[in-house]
């Protein structure tokens, strides 16, 4: 049976915890859309940075061989197709990884881990996610977990969460305190799902794919590295 994280995440403090894992969160450009990845902890000995994000952030870019564009702080870098690699989820998960040099972009510290497959988020539980919107710097969000959809349709592994996910944010790591000192990563952001009411504005709740998911895709890295042109 799967375990359930329980504590409260109140006794860590958010903007400790934005620092650590802010370093290594970025923004992704491309002419067709903008979006937010990080950086994943895959344990791969591949010259690569494998920055996980939304599917749908950079998919029509490396259909249509666009450009991408990667920034963190005062780093900026263009990619050429040719210069990028993404992998996609197999199973049609708004999910992707995109794959680029590691001499081509700096992270100052090593990424976060993600949570571990056999735990849960229970509704209820507080978590956190950042993201870039298409014209503020980084930004931080929070709410709580308030069920899972996995039931519906071919949406597994997916949280609903009560709170905002502005355009720009798809991709951003959905953050999860485990006291007194440790935090995981326990997905990524991918949408958000308003209130259907007609004739009325009224909040809705922010979709992600669940740590699972990413699992999935670190362990089809390491299952195709050796196929990879480097």
């Amino acid at each position: 049976m799967a375990n359930t994280i329980l504590r409260n995440a109140d006794v860590m403090v958010w903007d400790d915890i934005v620092s650590r894992v802010s370093p290594y969160v970025v923004k992704i450009e491309s002419p067709v859309c903008t979006g937010t990845g990080f950086l994943l902890n895959t344990g791969t000995d591949l010259p690569l940075h494998e920055i996980a994000t939304a599917r749908h952030v950079i998919e029509q870019a490396g259909k249509w061989q666009l450009p991408l564009t990667l920034i963190l702080k005062d780093q900026k870098c263009l990619y050429e197709k040719e210069d990028y690699s993404v992998l996609s989820d197999p199973g049609e998960k708004d999910l992707a990884i995109l794959l680029v040099r590691k001499s081509s972009f700096h992270f100052e510290s090593s990424p976060v881990d993600l949570l571990p497959t056999d735990f849960f988020l229970p509704a209820g539980r507080e978590v956190g996610w950042l993201g870039y919107s298409a014209d503020f710097n980084l930004c931080f969000f929070s709410g709580q977990i308030s069920g899972n959809i996995g039931s519906f349709g071919s949406h597994d592994h997916e949280y609903l969460i009560d709170g905002v996910a502005i355009s720009g944010v798809s991709g951003g790591p959905i953050i999860v305190p485990d006291p007194p000192h440790n935090i995981h990563i326990g997905g990524l952001i991918t949408a958000y799902f308003s209130d259907p009411v007609k004739g009325a504005v009224l909040p809705g709740l922010s979709i992600a794919q669940d740590s699972s998911s990413l699992h999935k895709m670190v362990g089809l890295m390491k299952m195709i590295k050796s196929h990879l042109k480097t």
